[in-house]
């Protein structure tokens, strides 16, 4: 899925999302986090640009991003779809492992402050 080499992956939705924030969002991200994991991409070279119908920008509205990594812009990385990760077969879906989705989904993701 993700090409050999690549320094940075920019993983994209853009709304086809259009149920809940937890009943597809937040589970579409359990899903592909896995299959992300397996690849082994470091974290700060890998940006989202999910748009969900009913709650805009995911990112940074609702979530941020784990790296402090400086985004200049998408220009030169491989984009892949949201979409084409969830065709692979997930190595967990939500309720298989909670402990261990809790890390991973953690390893990427900062709730903003003010919503905590």
């Amino acid at each position: 899925m993700f090409k050999n080499k690549v320094k940075q992956s920019l993983i994209v939705s853009r709304n086809e999302m259009s149920e809940g924030l937890f009943g597809m969002v937040i589970l579409y991200l359990f899903e592909v986090l896995p299959i992300i994991e397996n690849e082994e991409i470091d974290v700060s070279n890998l940006h989202w640009d999910i748009q969900a119908l009913k709650y805009g920008s995911i990112f940074p509205n609702i979530l941020e991003y784990k790296s402090e990594s400086p985004r200049n812009g998408f220009f030169g990385v491989q984009k892949v779809k949201l979409s084409d990760l969830r065709k692979l077969k997930p190595q967990y879906v939500l309720g298989d492992d909670f402990v261990e989705l809790n890390k991973l989904f953690f390893k990427y993701f900062t709730i903003p402050s003010y919503l905590e």
